[in-house]
C-alpha cells in the first residue's frame, strides 16, 4: 500500500494513500508437459476493477529447449527490469498484453520467442492473429558475473497498451526494445531503450502525427545489510523523446531505498523527479517532483 505526495509541473502539490496494485496468481500442471497460468488484478483503489490479467497455457518437454505457448498474455517485448517503486518509462510506452501465440525457445545461454498476436487496432474483424514480433537474447555468467542481452521487434508499436488509445488511424509502426541486466556482487546495473523504428504520419491524428516516440532507462542498485536486515539503494536515470502525448516527462531522475523489514515484505520509499518537456514543444517547461512510501508484499 503506498502513499504519495506529488508536486505537479502547475497547479497545487497533493498526496494519497491508496492499494496500488493487488495481483492473485495460479499455476496449474494437469501433466509435466503442460501448465495452466492464470492472475486476475486490480489497480489504482478501483478504477482499474479486478480483472482477468494473464491465462496463458504452456506445452514443453519440463526443463526443455522449447516451448509452446497461447491464451492472453504480455508479449515479450522490452523486459522492463527495475528495482524502483514506479514503472520505467520504457514499460509506459511499450508494454502489451494481446491475445496471441509463441514459440521459444532455450538453448545453453541463449534464448528466445516469436509470437503472433490479435491486433487491437489494426487486426482483422475476425479475430486473427495479424501481428507478430520476436526476441532473441543471451543470459549467462562471464566470468562468474550474470548478464542478461534482449533485443526485440514487434510489427506494431501502435498496438501497446498507452498508444492504442491515442492512435486513431495509421499503417503499421514497427517497435524496437533493446535490454541489459548486469549483476556483479552487490551491484545490479540495468539498461533499456524502446522506441518506434518510424514516424506517425497525419492520419495517426494531432497527439501523435509527426512523432517517433522513444523511451529510455539507465538504472545502478547497491544491496547491503542494514541491521540483519536486507536492504538495497538505487538511484535511475531515464529520458523520453516525441512522447509528451502519453503525458511521460523528457527526464526523470529517482532515488529508491528498499528494506526488507518481514518475510515476503519490503519497505520502498521513492524520490522522483520530473522534468516536462519544453514549451516549444507543448509541454509547460517546468519541473515536479514525488515522494512514494510503499509497503508492497510477495509470496
Amino acid at each position: 500500500m503506498p502513499g504519495r505526495c506529488i508536486d505537479p509541473y502547475e497547479g497545487p502539490a497533493a498526496s494519497e494513500w491508496l492499494i496500488s496494485t493487488l495481483e492473485l496468481g495460479m499455476t496449474f500442471q494437469p501433466h509435466p508437459w503442460v501448465t495452466l497460468e492464470a492472475s486476475g488484478l486490480y489497480e489504482d483503489n478501483g478504477q482499474t476493477p479486478l480483472e482477468l490479467d494473464v491465462a496463458q497455457l504452456k506445452i514443453g518437454p519440463p526443463a526443455g529447449p522449447w516451448f509452446l505457448a497461447g491464451g492472453q498474455f504480455y508479449l515479450p517485448f522490452g523486459r522492463y527490469e527495475s528495482n524502483m517503486v514506479s514503472d520505467p518509462l520504457t514499460l509506459d510506452l511499450g508494454e502489451n498484453r494481446e491475445i496471441g501465440a509463441a514459440l521459444g525457445f532455450e538453448y545453453a545461454s541463449l534464448f528466445g520467442a516469436a509470437y503472433s498476436y490479435q491486433g487491437e487496432r489494426l487486426g482483422q474483424q475476425g479475430g486473427g492473429l495479424d501481428e507478430w514480433g520476436a526476441e532473441v537474447g543471451y543470459a549467462g555468467k562471464p566470468n562468474g558475473y550474470p548478464l542478461t542481452l534482449a533485443v526485440g521487434y514487434i510489427s506494431d508499436i501502435g498496438d501497446s497498451d498507452s498508444l492504442y488509445p491515442l492512435v486513431e488511424d495509421n499503417d503499421r509502426i514497427g517497435g524496437l526494445a533493446l535490454s541489459a541486466l548486469f549483476e556483479a556482487g552487490p551491484w545490479t546495473l540495468i539498461g533499456e531503450y524502446v522506441a518506434a523504428t518510424q514516424t506517425f504520419d497525419d492520419s495517426a491524428g494531432e497527439a501523435l502525427a509527426g512523432q517517433s516516440p522513444a523511451a529510455w532507462m539507465l538504472e545502478a542498485a547497491y544491496q547491503f545489510d542494514l541491521f540483519t536486515k536486507e536492504a538495497q539503494i538505487a538511484l535511475g536515470y531515464q529520458g523520453s523523446r516525441e512522447a509528451l502525448a502519453l503525458e511521460l516527462p523528457e527526464v526523470r531522475g529517482l532515488a529508491t531505498f528498499n528494506l526488507g523489514i518481514y518475510r515476503y515484505t519490503t519497505l520502498q520509499l521513492e524520490w522522483a523527479l520530473d522534468q516536462d518537456y519544453g514549451e516549444s514543444a507543448g509541454g509547460t517547461g517546468n519541473s515536479g517532483n514525488g515522494f512514494t512510501a510503499q509497503i508492497a508484499v510477495a509470496f
